[in-house]
């Protein structure tokens, strides 16, 4: 790859990961065993919409000055009828509401705080987790939408050495092939095979 095609591939990738995506820390068992503790989690930022089973990452709606994003499982969305214990008081979720579920019993939910709003609180889709070392399995439609943009995540430098690594992995073209998806403008240069040499013709004699 060219000088100047690498520094273009290397300033996308660090765009996209400070811009569609954060690290957190995770040290809670709250989603055990979706997600183990003591791990890091990369969380999708640039996110619309939530779907059922997705995990999503969100700030304490009872305690602002919790820094701590809580991990939780969206088990509800807008529009869902909830309904309290014996029957006895229902509502339905607004637009931007959704409903969230520990794995754990004795962590804090919904139970405890109601539903989470996503313009005021949510920080984003969790889509992959250091420990475990693959993509969260989220809901189907979470999956589908987060694919073109999760190549990004494992490649995202982190200090100036993941940076000065990357730099060199990119005039690396068996891992260029491995890491870019299909459509990237990169492989129009780097792994498109190069013609074959025409046969000269053989004269016997």
């Amino acid at each position: 790859m060219s000088f100047l095609r690498r520094i273009d591939l290397v300033a996308e990738i660090a765009y996209k990961s400070r811009t569609n995506f954060l690290r957190i820390k995770n040290s809670s068992r709250a989603m055990t065993p979706r997600l183990p503790p003591h791990s890091t989690v990369t969380i999708k930022t640039d996110v619309d919409r939530f779907y059922v089973g997705d995990i999503i990452a969100f700030r304490n709606p009872v305690n602002r000055f919790d820094s701590t994003p809580l991990l939780r499982e969206v088990i509800a969305g807008p529009g869902s009828l909830i309904e309290g214990e014996g029957g006895d008081s229902s509502f339905t979720l607004e637009d931007n509401q959704y409903w969230v579920a520990s794995r754990q019993p004795d962590e804090v939910d919904s139970q405890t705080f109601g539903p989470i709003n996503a313009d005021d609180h949510i920080m984003g889709r969790a889509v992959h987790c250091s420990t475990m070392r693959h993509w969260i399995n989220n809901s189907v439609t979470a999956r589908t939408e987060d694919a073109d943009s999760n190549w990004v995540v494992p490649l995202a430098p982190q200090t100036i050495a993941d940076l000065s690594k990357l730099w060199s992995k990119t005039n690396d073209e068996q891992f260029l092939d491995l890491a870019l998806p299909d459509d990237h403008r990169a492989r129009s240069e780097v792994m498109q095979p190069e013609p074959r040499q025409s046969e000269p013709n053989l004269h016997l004699a």
